[in-house]
């Protein structure tokens, strides 16, 4: 294994790691209603539509992104 995959791999972990304190955080300010930060169309019919999303679109991760953008 390479430094740079090493590096990579650690990043990664770290952007998790702030991923999950965040999501955390956010349970203790704002409780159930956090989900309303992180989920499109809550109120919407997702439900019926979830078997039509693409996988790549369900692997997305708002909040890790927005974090590990730096």
């Amino acid at each position: 294994m390479t430094q740079s995959t090493k590096s990579q791999k650690l990043a990664d972990a770290l952007c998790s790691i702030k991923a999950v304190k965040k999501y955390q955080l956010d349970r203790q300010t704002y409780g159930a209603n956090r989900v309303r930060l992180y989920v499109d169309d809550v109120d919407g019919d997702w439900l019926n539509n979830f078997d039509e999303k693409e996988t790549s679109e369900l692997e997305e991760h708002h909040l890790s992104k927005d974090l590990c953008e730096s």
